[in-house]
């Protein structure tokens, strides 16, 4: 896609190991494109997209956690 950046977010240890292996195996692929790594706020790190789905699930709120793109699509879903 002619992308110069791949970025990607951490929230625990266990992310890191997972993303430091995709790193290296995109460097191998493609060494011309870098990844950029960010962590997660403390208040955020627990937000993955199945914890997202069972909370809206559950009927929680999650609009503070999504973009509206997303609320709009578990909309179209009948979620």
């Amino acid at each position: 896609m002619g992308a110069p950046s791949i970025i990607r977010g951490l929230r625990a240890v266990s992310d890191f190991e997972y993303e430091f292996q995709l790193a290296a195996a995109n460097e191998y692929a493609a060494p011309e494109i870098d990844m950029v790594f960010f962590m997660a706020r403390k208040e955020e790190n627990f937000v993955s997209s199945s914890s997202v789905l069972e909370l809206r699930k559950g009927g929680v709120d999650v609009s503070s956690l999504v973009p509206p793109c997303v609320i709009k699509m578990f909309e179209k879903k009948g979620l």
